[in-house]
């Protein structure tokens, strides 16, 4: 019995479980999901639907673990090397950027252990990075610690290094990324809000930058990471050279307001400071200010 291909420009959100494996994976229908996997041929099944997106990242984006699951072990070996955990839509977005940005976490923790690269950028929304910004993104702090807490256990602080150096589609670090979501108005964080039901909760970006910043911190404890520790001194060496330009800057107007006062230090300066002023009236009367 072979898929109906008068049938594939309707899988969507609001097609009837009886004729789309994308609605039943969005849903959570494991039986009917089941059902078509094993009444079609694979080869004969729609992988994705108008939009590009396959049936995995419906299931990863609503945390509907069993239907992942089912659809990792059937559609696991239809490519070569098993990469469908990987695979793009037409917009350039992965099951794991759209998991990571609703909370899903369940479906985050399998999609990378089945080997979804957590580094991989998300094309679709350019300048949202990979999983850990498009975690920070939605606010979702635990799935966040989570995919610090897997790197850490399986490739070290090393690993933990690539993931503070890597950057989005706009050249925004990690740190750099999570401070500009903590900057943003409640209402421009608000773009996840739909996936409260599934996270658990609101999105919190403090939250985040707290996950971030304990990392961070392991990485800056590293002899090995000399080059984030670095880069933090010369943010700090630019504060005070900005901090000593200043203050020369504000002793040459004091100068040159001195050279432009009159008698009184009350000329054309921007007036005088009390010293100067008594340096000029002592000079009048014969006395030393000194």
């Amino acid at each position: 019995m072979a898929w109906d291909s008068n049938n594939k420009t309707c899988p969507c959100i609001k097609t009837p479980y009886a004729i789309s494996i994308f609605t039943a994976a969005t849903y959570g229908d494991c039986s009917s999901l089941s059902k078509k996997l094993s009444l079609y041929p694979l080869n004969s099944l729609p992988q994705t639907d108008d939009s590009g997106y396959s049936p995995l990242h419906f299931a990863a984006q609503f945390d509907r673990a069993d239907c992942l699951g089912l659809l990792l072990d059937r559609f696991s070996g239809s490519r070569p090397g098993g990469v469908v955990v990987a695979d793009f839509n037409e917009s350039g977005c992965t099951p794991l950027h759209r998991a990571a940005f609703s909370g899903a976490l369940s479906c985050v923790k399998m999609l990378v252990e089945a080997g979804a690269d957590v580094l991989m950028n998300d094309q679709s929304f350019p300048g949202e990075g990979n999983a850990f910004h498009k975690s920070v993104k939605g606010g979702r702090w635990l799935v966040l610690g989570w995919l610090f807490e897997h790197v850490m256990a399986t490739g070290g602080t090393e690993a933990l290094g690539e993931v503070f150096s890597s950057e989005d589609e706009k050249g925004r670090s990690l740190v750099q990324f999570t401070a500009e979501q903590c900057s943003q108005s409640s209402e421009e964080q608000s773009g996840s809000d739909r996936f409260e039901g599934i996270a658990g909760g609101k999105g919190d970006a403090s939250k985040c930058k707290a996950v971030v910043d304990k990392y961070l911190e392991v990485c800056l404890g590293e002899a090995r990471f000399e080059d984030i520790a670095m880069a933090k001194k010369a943010l700090a060496k630019k504060a005070l050279a900005k901090k000593a330009l200043a203050k020369k800057e504000k002793k040459e107007e004091d100068e040159l307001c001195e050279e432009n006062c009159d008698c009184l230090g009350t000329g054309t300066g921007r007036g005088g400071s009390t010293r100067t002023w008594e340096r000029r009236f002592g000079a009048i009367f014969g006395f030393d200010t000194d």
